[in-house]
């Protein structure tokens, strides 16, 4: 049987299909899912970054408002609150704590009434978000398509003279496998003698993503597992 790849076409008539093999990837088992873990799983890094920029800029700015109404309506009624009594406001609302600043002009009730109703949507999603990782956690890897292989720069292999090899090399500017033939200009992907399992254990355990047909990769994986099993291995260190 020949795999049809790119570029094959022009070639060879091809016939009827006869079966279809799936392209996976193995990887090192990684030590925590790729959502994370702990109390900050429920939202993203960059999320969380905001999050900190908001109660570093709020403050000031509710100083700044009061202070420039006063200026411009030139009122000595009203009263401006101390920069350091309106971050400890924000940080208050935050942990969910009353205050005893009690706002009298508009614009300044309005700063104040945005900045809870904001914490309390982030603080309603942050423990149902939270509630639904604890309860329904699932171990996710990085890797799920092939941009993503691309994405996380790190190095892979496949079979040389493969068909993945082919069709990778063979590829378009514009096709699927662009971004894998990218990298290979990179020096991220590689192509080597996966005969040799030594070697293909090696950088598997070195975090190098193997890319092979699906049915070699569980023959490789009960393989490596039936060995680790008559040396003994513990349990746990069979499938890493």
């Amino acid at each position: 049987f020949l795999p049809v790849v790119p570029g094959s076409h022009r070639m060879v008539l091809w016939g009827v299909d006869m079966i279809q093999n799936d392209y996976y990837v193995l990887m090192k088992r990684p030590k925590e899912s790729a959502t994370g873990s702990g109390l900050l799983a429920p939202f993203d890094t960059e999320v969380w970054l905001l999050i900190l920029l908001s109660l570093v800029v709020v403050g000031p700015v509710m100083y700044l408002v009061m202070y420039l109404r006063v200026r411009i309506c030139d009122s000595n009624t009203i009263k401006v609150y101390p920069l350091s009594a309106c971050v400890w406001f924000v940080y208050g609302a935050l942990m969910k704590q009353g205050s005893t600043l009690s706002p009298v002009t508009d614009s300044t009730r309005l700063l104040f009434a945005t900045w809870w109703i904001f914490i309390m949507i982030l603080t309603a999603f942050y423990t149902a978000n939270l509630t639904a990782f604890l309860t329904l956690s699932r171990f996710t890897l990085p890797i799920e398509n092939v941009d993503d292989i691309a994405r996380t720069a790190r190095q892979w292999f496949a079979a040389e003279g493969g068909p993945i090899e082919y069709a990778v090399m063979n590829t378009e500017d514009d096709g699927d496998l662009s971004v894998l033939k990218r990298s290979v200009s990179r020096n991220l992907g590689h192509f080597i003698n996966t005969a040799d399992e030594v070697k293909v254990k090696q950088y598997v355990a070195e975090d190098w993503l193997y890319l092979e047909e699906n049915r070699r990769l569980k023959l490789f994986l009960l393989k490596d597992y039936m060995t680790k099993t008559l040396k003994g291995t513990e349990e746990k260190d069979r499938c890493t």
